[in-house]
């Protein structure tokens, strides 16, 4: 059958109209060309001439953007800058951003889309290798496209990305260190400062790779739980997996459930089954032997503050002790009941200097609700120890239990 939107003559793949129509329709709920913001128009110049859109942009603009205004430069370019040039291009950075904003991650669903299935055909269940689970980046951008909050959240009780964006000494000072120790000057170089240069600390997203090799290895069934769903990684190792056919997520966050209920509706097309709840993992109960495998990267009490919601675990509990018998005791209760028999329960739990015990009492209220402690991995964090050259990176435990 041929697509029925006029004047298109490809194969149709769902409700009448080829691939390209269907994700049009998915995305703007009408077939009119829309740009990422949901709009016809540009948003810098306004422009609704623009045959394509490239982040929210026309053409011309996005072109101008990035070439015409010069400051996305390699360091050749910028290491023999006299100081008072060097502290004009500083200015001309923050300039652009300053009229630009944050150089939030921006895709269109065709350019998602087009991510999500380069990662499909990426052999991830290959990155476990001697107890060690690698990572990629595949679709790691496409993710946290949907949580540009996540810049917002405090950790640790520093300052949240964003107030250093927002000022303007601190932010010279990031480009200045960006331009020591970086090679290049893009929007993708000026996030990753704010994310290790900035004097902030940000929030981590698992990595959908990882997600996608543990439920490619572990999954004995169809159906997993992440009790704590996060900003998306797991959910899109889930999508990817030939091995999940239902995956079901809970998160306490208004904004952060609401990009993963986005996320479900743009990759609907996939006829997989996605539950989405906006509570915390104590209070969801589900159903008794439903579940084949719990997988989630639970919250550290309140090193991160992802919101002031009533609902976060930090807030309902207001000291570590409490924390542990009410949240941490709950959730895992609740796990072991919505497991199958013989299901497996894998958390990624670490110790931190501010609650050095934390993964031991984690997995010592895990063995006394009846979990036994089968083996343990090691995910392989991007953070290095030392040279990065010396190939010697930070570690993450994850536990394999099982009912």
């Amino acid at each position: 059958m041929i697509c029925k939107f006029e004047g298109c003559d490809k194969n149709v793949i769902a409700k009448g109209y080829c691939m390209t129509h269907y994700r049009r329709i998915l995305r703007n709920g009408t077939l009119e060309l829309r740009n990422i913001c949901g709009t016809t128009k540009c948003i810098n110049c306004g422009s609704e001439n623009s045959k394509t859109w490239r982040r929210g942009y026309c053409d011309k603009c996005y072109f101008k953007r990035n070439i015409n205004e010069n400051i996305f430069l390699k360091k050749s370019d910028w290491e023999n800058k006299t100081d008072k040039e060097l502290e004009k291009y500083i200015n001309d950075i923050l300039k652009h951003y300053r009229k630009y904003g944050y150089p939030y991650h921006k895709f269109t669903l065709d350019e998602k889309i087009e991510e999500f299935n380069k990662f499909k055909n990426y052999d991830s269940k290959s990155l476990l290798k001697d107890k060690e689970i690698h990572q990629t980046m595949h679709l790691l951008g496409v993710a946290w496209s949907y949580f540009p909050h996540h810049l917002e959240i405090s950790c640790d009780n520093r300052p949240a990305p964003i107030e250093y964006f927002n000022e303007d000494n601190l932010f010279r000072n990031v480009i200045r260190k960006r331009l020591k120790t970086g090679t290049y000057i893009t929007d993708g170089g000026i996030r990753k400062a704010f994310k290790i240069l900035g004097g902030s600390k940000s929030v981590s997203n698992f990595r959908p790779s990882a997600a996608r090799c543990i439920y490619d290895n572990y999954l004995n069934g169809e159906v997993v739980y992440d009790f704590s769903s996060g900003f998306g990684g797991r959910l899109f190792g889930a999508l990817a997996s030939n091995k999940v056919t239902t995956y079901i997520g809970t998160d306490p966050s208004i904004k952060t459930y609401n990009g993963l209920v986005e996320i479900k509706n743009d990759f609907s097309y996939l006829n997989k089954t996605v539950e989405i709840y906006n509570k915390g993992s104590e209070d969801l109960v589900l159903p008794n032997n439903s579940i084949d495998l719990c997988f989630s990267s639970p919250p550290y009490f309140d090193l991160e503050k992802y919101s002031l919601e009533s609902t976060q675990s930090y807030i309902k509990y207001s000291n570590y002790q409490d924390w542990l018998n009410g949240f941490v005791r709950e959730t895992v209760n609740n796990c072991y009941k919505a497991l199958k028999g013989s299901g497996l329960f894998l958390i990624n739990i670490a110790s931190i200097s501010k609650y050095k015990t934390l993964n031991v009492d984690y997995i010592d209220i895990c063995k006394k609700i009846g979990f036994k402690l089968l083996d343990i991995n090691y995910l392989i964090l991007s953070t290095p120890i030392g040279n990065r050259k010396n190939g010697n990176y930070k570690k993450e435990p994850i536990y394999i239990l099982v009912k």
